[in-house]
C-alpha cells in the first residue's frame, strides 16, 4: 500500500458523530495532528455548549441539522472557526450505524465500564473491563442518566472509548486498521482525500500513547430559556488553545474569541409595598415634632 507525502505542518480535523434522526451531532470533537512534533491533541466540545439565540436550542448539537446557509457541516466549521479563531483543514462525520460496523469490523473495543449501565430496558452493560462490540460500544459513548454530571459524564466514556479505539488499532495491526479505514470509508464523509488519509492513519499510527491528549472544552454548566447549556470559559479556553493547538508564537487573546456568554436573566420587577409596609407618615402630633427623625424600622419597607 502507498501513501502519498504529507507536505503540512499539521492537520486539523472537525468530527463529528450524527444521531439516528441525522439532525444533532451527538459527539464534536476537533482534532490538531502535529506532524513536525508527532503530537495529536483532541478538544472535546460538548454537544450543549452554548452558541447564541441564533440557532433553535442555542446549543452547538443543533447547527448541524438547522443550517442558515452553507451545508450543516460546513456552517458548523465556519462557527467552530470563528468562535475559537482557529483554521480547519477538513471535516469528517460517521452515523451511529457507521460506528457499529467499524467497531465490529475491529474485534471490538475494550473498556472500563465504571458501573452498571442500562441504556434501554435489555440493553445493559455490567461494570468492569470488558470488549464491546459494536451495538454495545454505542450504548457506552451515548449513556448519561447514571452520571452525576450528565453530558459531561458521558464524555468522559466517549474519552475512554477513544483511548479503546487507539488500543485495537495497535492490537489489530497497522495495515489491517488501514484497511478497515478505507473499507468503511463509504460510511464517513469527509473532503479529506483518501489518499491524504490513508498517510494520515499510517503516521498517526506511530504515534505512542504519551503523544496523545485529550483536553475537554472548559466551561461550567448552566441554563437558558429553559434548556440546560454549556458556557465556555473564555480565558480558560484561550489558554488551552493557544497552549495544545496553535503553532507556538500564534496565540491568540481572549478577547479575540468569538465564544457566546450566556445572557443574565432580566431583573424581577418590584412588587409594590403592601398597606402593612408603607411608611408612616410624620404629624405635629405629641411626641412627633416635625422635622424628627421616624426610629422605628419595621415601619419600612424591607427588601
Amino acid at each position: 500500500m502507498e501513501f502519498e507525502p504529507l507536505s503540512a505542518k499539521a492537520v486539523t480535523v472537525l468530527g463529528c458523530g450524527i444521531d439516528e434522526t441525522g439532525m444533532l451531532t451527538d459527539v464534536i470533537i476537533l482534532g490538531r495532528f502535529d506532524l513536525e512534533t508527532d503530537r495529536i491533541s483532541l478538544l472535546q466540545i460538548p454537544r450543549d455548549t452554548y452558541i447564541g439565540d441564533g440557532y433553535v436550542t442555542g446549543k452547538i448539537n443543533a447547527v448541524y441539522g438547522h443550517p442558515k446557509g452553507d451545508s450543516g457541516i460546513q456552517e458548523l466549521k465556519t462557527l467552530v472557526e470563528k468562535q475559537l479563531q482557529l483554521p480547519i483543514d477538513y471535516t469528517a462525520t460517521i452515523t451511529l450505524s457507521g460506528l457499529r460496523s467499524m467497531v465490529d469490523a475491529m474485534g471490538g473495543v475494550e473498556v472500563e465500564v465504571p458501573f452498571q449501565m442500562e441504556y434501554l430496558p435489555g440493553m445493559v452493560l455490567e461494570e468492569g473491563k470488558q470488549r464491546l462490540n459494536g451495538e454495545q460500544a454505542e450504548w457506552f459513548i451515548r449513556y448519561r442518566k447514571g452520571y452525576a454530571t450528565g453530558d459531561i459524564g458521558r464524555l468522559g466514556a466517549q474519552k475512554e472509548f477513544l483511548h479503546g479505539v487507539l488500543d485495537a488499532v495497535r492490537r489489530e495491526g497497522r495495515l489491517k486498521s488501514i484497511q478497515i479505514l478505507l473499507d468503511h470509508a463509504g460510511e464517513v464523509k469527509t473532503d479529506l482525500p483518501l489518499g491524504q488519509m490513508a498517510s494520515l492513519a499510517n503516521r498517526a499510527y506511530q504515534v505512542p500513547d504519551s503523544g496523545v491528549e485529550f483536553y475537554l472544552l472548559p466551561g461550567r454548566g448552566t441554563y437558558h430559556n429553559g434548556y440546560s447549556v454549556y458556557e465556555a470559559d473564555r480565558e480558560a479556553l484561550a489558554d488551552l488553545l493557544n497552549e495544545a493547538f496553535r503553532p507556538v508564537g500564534e496565540e491568540v487573546p481572549p478577547s479575540q474569541l468569538e465564544v457566546a456568554a450566556v445572557p443574565l436573566p432580566p431583573p424581577e420587577p418590584e412588587e409594590p409595598a403592601s398597606e402593612e409596609e408603607q411608611p408612616i407618615e410624620e404629624s405635629a402630633g405629641e411626641g412627633n415634632l416635625p422635622g424628627d427623625l421616624i426610629e422605628n424600622p419595621s415601619a419600612f419597607p424591607t427588601d
